[in-house]
């Protein structure tokens, strides 16, 4: 799907097996668009506006691949006071099936890269649980309020084995919310099954010492870690 609009109860046949969807709206003016997608296998989200993809009855999802630039509504991103303005979000009203992440908790190839730690931050309130993850990829969202998004991951992904790190930029929107101290709120260790971790970093990137410190506090240890340095930002 390309440059279209998906209208909320949107059902897709069971026989699709992967999609791919660019520069796509989702959903009217007033309501998000919640879309089953029972027979999919992949799912390749880019570069979408509108309300944030919803998608529920994926159980045969295997790689899910979401890149989006935009602060999304329903995301927490159109609303800093925490209410979205709809009678079914999930934050303000406790409803499930409006989460985004929860249509991709079952898939065991994730990669999650966005502009804004918004897009994501309601659902990691959600905490579902990634059981069948097993390779993950995040930028640099997963970095800011102290390093929340990829906390959330490492503790709910019990059986990820491979994790990669995408940090591309020096973005002061990273600094702001990231200082020299780790303090988390629980104590925990990441998947035994861990067997590698891949930092892309950009060079004279200051937060990877603390990162480094993050990862170590749950379990991580530096023989499994492996950098990679980028030269441009």
């Amino acid at each position: 799907m390309h440059e279209c609009v998906i209208n909320i109860g949107t059902a897709l046949p069971k026989s699709l097996k992967h999609l791919t969807i660019r520069d796509t709206s989702f959903g009217s003016q007033d309501s998000p668009c919640l879309t089953s997608a029972p027979g999919l296998v992949t799912l390749e989200v880019a570069d979408c506006h509108g309300w944030t993809p919803l998608f529920k009855s994926l159980p045969s999802l295997v790689a899910a691949f979401i890149n989006t630039e935009y602060v999304l509504k329903g995301s927490s991103g159109n609303s800093f006071n925490g209410y979205c303005g709809h009678e079914q979000c999930v934050v303000c009203h406790g409803i499930a099936d409006f989460v985004f992440l929860e249509g991709l908790s079952g898939a065991t190839n994730l990669e999650l890269t966005a502009e804004y730690f918004m897009i994501f931050r309601t659902d990691i309130e959600w905490c579902p649980m990634f059981s069948r993850l097993k390779t993950l990829l995040l930028s640099d969202w997963c970095m800011a309020q102290y390093f929340h998004g990829l906390v959330f991951f490492l503790k709910h992904s019990p059986i990820l084995e491979r994790l990669t790190l995408e940090h591309c930029t020096l973005s002061k929107q990273w600094y702001d919310t990231t200082t020299e101290t780790y303090k988390p709120k629980d104590k925990f260790l990441v998947s035994k099954h861990l067997k590698a971790v891949e930092i892309n970093h950009v060079k004279g990137d200051k937060r990877i010492h603390l990162l480094l410190k993050v990862l170590a506090f749950h379990g991580v240890y530096s023989e499994l870690i492996n950098f990679k340095e980028k030269y441009t930002s």
